[in-house]
């Protein structure tokens, strides 16, 4: 077994020829240069460059829907696959620093709650700066039962708790595995799902983008029994697929401002997966119209977003089935044999819903006021009624329910 000095000998190895390919490779360093044009990222600074570069090689995806390192590993097949591998199941999460060692950190998670001892890739006396108690946004990588810093994005004081909390959010939403889950999660998700199917009819919902908070507002509140129903405009779409730019901040930034302060009106979906939650999806009208084979602007790029985005589930490209087969055989000018082969290609994580998530998340409370989903109990006849009146529940709320 390799000691921890040659295991992180090999780490840096191993990212220095991830990078010197990239730069090297004519292909890859074009899909870069688009990556960093469609995503509007300005370089100032070498070590921007660099952090920029290693989240490229280790989330991104190239054109033909292959993560870079599964690109890398088939060019090179020689590398150290082991260590390449590791390396994409690396994860990014906000750390509280516990005690610092000559060489290592014990830390806490937020996301989760573990603890963790981790290894710098550098001595700590190279990381001047960072305290006891302060917070870490950082990546880190697993090799045998060791956990190393492969990256540092940032440090915050440990009078700041409010914005590591703030970064943690915004980690579980690119990452929803990295969250601790409740008890009884999988229940809470399908009791969303029984409702929102009972609200609407329908496992999924199309409204303009002026007209989606409110209804997520008010669907939690049918959740929650205060309302009896919900009314809502079906948002006809204008058979155009574009970039929003408030979806270039993220769902945290749209859960604080709300979808309608675009400038531009475009449908948005609820989609509602029994197993996995409820997922906020712009343009799924959109792609409705295409499979029902509209002439929609821009329709390449709409379909390559529902193939490559990480918040769309497995389950809604199942639903659409044949026609989204037919779809992307026609318009990709590719050669799908069935749903499974795209899925495969694409689809490697199938991941819970961020809203389902962060609505069952302390951090989630702590940063914008949300409480825990508790777990409904159900109420016997003989118990004391809920609503404090003091008599039993089958002489007092249970009659108004017919009961």
């Amino acid at each position: 077994m390799p000691t921890i000095v040659e295991t992180v000998e090999t780490i840096s190895k191993t990212m220095d020829e991830l990078i010197d390919f990239l730069v090297a490779d004519e292909f890859l360093s074009v899909e870069f240069e688009n990556y960093l044009a469609k995503n509007n990222i300005q370089i100032e600074k070498e070590a921007e460059l660099n952090d920029i570069l290693i989240d490229y090689i280790i989330e991104g995806r190239i054109s033909n829907g292959k993560n870079v390192l599964d690109y890398f590993i088939s060019k090179n097949p020689e590398c150290a696959r082991e260590t390449i591998l590791s390396i994409k199941k690396s994860f990014v999460s906000v750390f509280k620093i516990n005690k610092i060692t000559k060489n290592s950190y014990s830390v806490t998670c937020l996301a989760s709650g573990k603890e963790y001892t981790l290894l710098p890739l550098v001595k700590t006396t190279s990381l001047r700066g960072i305290g006891i108690y302060d917070f870490i946004k950082a990546r880190i990588i697993q090799i045998g039962g060791n956990f190393y810093l492969l990256e540092i994005f940032e440090v915050i004081n440990s009078c700041m708790e409010y914005n590591a909390n703030v970064e943690t959010v915004s980690a579980i939403i690119k990452n929803p595995d990295i969250a601790k889950l409740p008890a009884g999660f999988e229940k809470q998700i399908l009791s969303f799902a029984v409702d929102f199917e009972e609200c609407f009819k329908n496992d999924e919902v199309i409204v303009s983008n002026k007209d989606i908070d409110k209804l997520l507002d008010d669907f939690y509140l049918f959740h929650t029994g205060k309302i009896d129903e919900v009314n809502f405009v079906p948002c006809v779409s204008d058979l155009e697929y574009f970039e929003p730019e408030e979806f270039k901040k993220g769902f945290l930034y749209n859960t604080k401002t709300g979808f309608a302060p675009s400038d531009k009106k475009y449908d948005i979906g609820i989609f509602s997966d029994k197993s996995r939650g409820l997922f906020v999806i712009p343009f799924l009208g959109t792609l409705n119209a295409i499979l029902e084979g509209k002439t929609v602007l821009n329709e390449k790029d709409c379909l390559m977003f529902f193939l490559t985005s990480n918040k769309i589930p497995k389950s809604l490209l199942i639903k659409k089935g044949i026609p989204l087969l037919n779809a992307l055989n026609r318009i990709l000018n590719a050669n799908f044999s069935n749903i499974e082969e795209i899925i495969a290609l694409y689809k490697e994580a199938d991941n819970f819903s961020p809203i389902n998530i962060l609505y069952s998340s302390q951090i989630f409370s702590k940063v914008l006021g949300y409480k825990e989903i508790k777990e409904v109990k159900t109420i016997g006849r003989n118990d004391l009624c809920p609503c404090g009146s003091g008599k039993k529940y089958k002489k007092c709320c249970l009659i108004n329910k017919g009961g």
